[in-house]
């Protein structure tokens, strides 16, 4: 019997990139807690981890 495909339990990272790129964009500035709410996770390690993630590899935000 085949095996299903694992279904991930949260939204995708990219998700929640693009939501934060574009709340900086529009001059919005959440807090961790605010985003966790946004993308109903339990805690705000995963925020600090995308944050950081957008910070040392994707360059993001790009400053003039």
């Amino acid at each position: 019997m085949p095996r299903c495909p694992k279904v991930p339990q949260t939204r995708p990272p990219i998700r929640r990139m693009l939501f934060i790129h574009e709340e900086l964009k529009h001059g919005r500035y959440p807090n961790c807690v605010q985003l966790g709410v946004e993308f109903e996770l339990k805690g705000v390690r995963t925020i600090l981890r995308d944050i950081a993630f957008m910070r040392d590899q994707l360059l993001l935000p790009n400053r003039p």
